[in-house]
């Protein structure tokens, strides 16, 4: 079927409509919603959630509209405010942990339920940042839950500029609230960070272009349009993302502001670049001049209200840039020569159009719905479609150049010329590669905690060896502060970068599971069954499994000895030698065959039984990835387990630091040249007196 042009757009509308109505404002009949009997209530910077006690609270009488900033006293130059709501568990919903979900709220807050601080999103003043735009979730465990009488959430909250409350903040079940929470954050700010790879990629190739002969400043300039929108996208996943090392003030400037300026001073010389126009002097200095009064006053504002209240006129002053390039393009409509090229602007600049009109119906229709900005979407439909036009035209182009040159020498002297530029690009292009996964090694170890760090009544000591410059392993140890809690070993699938990326993902998973659990008093097979379905979900269609080992370790007692829980998910056993006994073993289940599957692997049912096994002091224990126990020698016999463990045992009296480096070593001698295969990771905990350590200390 042939659709017309008129109904591609309706349909195209259509759909954009229905997946706002679906991810922004769906209803569950088992959730409570804040907007239902939220009350308001002016407060000190000092108040706790005790003061809230002795406030007087007035009913948040037009929430249709969530603004904060127009309730009476509050206004848009920064005040505390507190916001309260009072409700009783439904039928539906007593006895289970739930979850307080705030898809939107600005500027920043806290949040107590029945006097329990539940977590804070941004920060306060006098460092203040922003909670951004993704969604935030906070747990309501059950313990804390009065089942059958009154239950209260207070939220302390920062009202600077525009303070708004999303009226689909609610409460629900951690199934339910997961899944929201996911979508909207991909929607309201993951989203935009998906552009950036399209982006960088546009940037780079027409800034080649330009430099590689075709001195067309229309390349150039659409280089540097990508660039300044590569820099004004991340302000809308910071959050997620957290990139800036900057104050919240600084970074708004420097990430939002002062790249915005530039996006509309870029799109004025891209058009008139394109249309290849000769541009009055005079308009050129007024554009600069405006450019320079946007950026001096941005870069100098003292303070975010200075700002806020220029925000306007900035904007102004960027829609003038935009004016004049429409200016000219008008112009150029009247112009025989330059009216195909207005038109292919305008086929351009038609998802900007469309999705500017969109954002503004959208919003004016349905006021109560917070949708996605539309307009950044559209944004990223107009750099796409310049990116074919101009594709187009430079193939357009190469195709005039091979059929003017029929000569047999010109076209062997061209592809000479085209094979060194394709070669010479190719060899940027490995750099920037190289550049590249050197970056990714440095980002995934930033990931990583201080390899080599001792805890009360631990001596630690780790190897973390890649097989190229990111690796597939993954390890962590769950502290409080120079409390040991756990330690957790993860081999990914595979190798390179993939598997980097998948260690990320998991890494945060199984942190915040293992220290809500650790909360809890949670088993750690539990808590490894909980990683494998986040992990499933999370990782969606990539096929990529994990095995690993998850230890969590008690208090010690009197005797100086601590009980130690592990679940073991298809990783190698980790061994264990008891200095009481003399003795050495793998830790296995009793009965093997009731520990199966890994994690990840969907469909397919799994297994993670615990070990519970007490270490006292100089009790070794020690975990490793199978290149350690598979790395063969020339005649192909493996390291194996056997060997690990008379290694371990000749130097029970040494530290955790000179066992791993006797490991180590009689790794590199038993593989006498072979190149390693797999990534390679050892970790060693050896218990020390917890007591010298306390003394130290003191």
């Amino acid at each position: 079927m042939i659709f017309t042009k008129k109904t591609r757009v309706c349909l195209l509308t259509g759909l954009v409509l229905l997946l706002s109505a679906l991810f922004s404002s769906c209803q569950n009949e088992s959730r409570i919603y804040l907007k239902d009997g939220l009350e308001w209530a002016i407060c000190t910077p000092f108040a706790d959630y005790d003061s809230s006690k002795q406030t007087s609270f007035q009913p948040f009488t037009d929430f249709s509209r969530y603004n904060i900033s127009k309730l009476p006293g509050v206004g848009k130059d920064g005040c505390f405010v507190f916001l309260r709501y009072k409700f009783r568990v439904p039928e539906p919903l007593k006895n289970q942990d739930l979850q307080l979900v705030i898809p939107y709220l600005h500027f920043s807050y806290m949040v107590f339920f029945n006097s329990n601080t539940r977590g804070m999103v941004g920060m306060f003043p006098p460092r203040e940042s922003s909670s951004m735009y993704g969604a935030h979730s906070f747990n309501l465990p059950r313990e804390q839950l009065n089942q059958d009488g009154e239950n209260e959430i207070l939220l302390k909250v920062w009202c600077h500029g525009r303070a708004r409350i999303s009226p689909n903040a609610f409460i629900g079940r951690m199934r339910d609230t997961s899944k929201y929470t996911q979508i909207y954050t991909l929607f309201h700010s993951l989203i935009y960070f998906a552009f950036q790879g399209g982006m960088s990629c546009a940037c780079l190739i027409y800034f080649f272009l330009y430099f590689l002969g075709l001195k067309e400043k229309k390349y150039l300039a659409f280089s540097f349009l990508n660039i300044a929108t590569l820099v004004f996208m991340p302000y809308f996943y910071n959050d997620i993302i957290p990139i800036s090392a900057f104050s919240y003030l600084a970074m708004l400037k420097l990430q939002l502001c002062i790249p915005s300026y530039f996006v509309f001073f870029m799109v004025l010389l891209f058009i008139t670049s394109y249309l290849e126009l000769h541009i009055p002097k005079t308009i050129k200095v007024v554009s600069y001049l405006i450019l320079s009064v946007q950026v001096l006053l941005t870069a100098f504002s003292p303070s975010f209200n200075f700002l806020m209240r220029i925000c306007p006129y900035m904007l102004i002053l960027g829609f003038t840039q935009v004016a004049i390039g429409i200016f000219y393009l008008i112009k150029a409509f009247s112009m025989e020569y330059h009216k195909e090229k207005s038109k292919q602007l305008l086929y351009g600049f038609s998802p900007m159009l469309l999705s500017i009109v969109l954002d503004l119906s959208l919003r004016a229709a349905m006021p109560q719905t917070v949708f996605p900005f539309y307009s950044l979407i559209g944004w990223q439909g107009t750099i796409i479609a310049f990116l074919f036009l101009l594709t187009s035209e430079y193939y357009s182009l190469h195709k005039t150049v091979q059929l003017l040159n029929t000569d047999l020498e010109n076209q062997v002297q061209l592809k000479t010329e085209k094979l060194t530029a394709a070669n010479t690009e190719l060899e940027q292009a490995m750099k920037r590669a190289k550049a590249d996964l050197e970056m990714a090694s440095i980002v995934q170890q930033k990931f990583f905690p201080y390899p080599n760090r001792n805890f009360r009544g631990w001596d630690i000591a780790i190897c973390y060896q890649p097989l190229s410059e990111v690796s597939g392993d993954l390890y962590d140890y769950y502290t409080d502060k120079q409390k040991l809690n756990g330690v957790s070993m993860f081999d990914v699938s595979g190798h390179g970068i993939a598997s980097s990326l998948i260690t990320l993902l998991a890494k945060n998973s199984i942190s915040q599971l293992f220290n809500s659990g650790l909360k809890t008093k949670e088993k750690v097979s539990t808590t490894l069954m909980k990683f494998n379905d986040e992990f499933i979900r999370s990782k969606g269609n990539v096929e990529n499994y994990l095995t690993g080992v998850l230890f969590k370790f008690s208090d010690f007692d009197k005797d100086d000895a601590c009980s130690v829980q592990m679940a073991n998910a298809g990783h190698p056993y980790p061994i264990l030698y008891t200095k009481e006994t003399d003795s050495i073993s793998s830790i296995k289940p009793e009965d093997i065959s009731k520990q199966y599957g890994s994690i990840g692997m969907k469909d397919l049912k799994v297994s993670f039984l615990q070990n519970e096994f007490t270490m006292r002091q100089d009790d070794i224990l020690v975990c490793y990835t199978d290149c350690l126990s598979e790395s063969v020698n020339p005649e192909q016999e493996q390291f194996g387990t056997q060997r690990i463990m008379e290694i371990i045992k000749n130097n029970t009296d040494k530290p955790s630091g000179q066992i791993l480096n006797e490991l180590y070593t009689s790794l590199k001698t038993f593989t006498n040249g072979i190149p390693i295969d797999d990534d390679l990771t050892i970790i060693v905990l050896k218990r020390e007196d917890s007591h010298n350590y306390i003394e130290e200390l003191i």
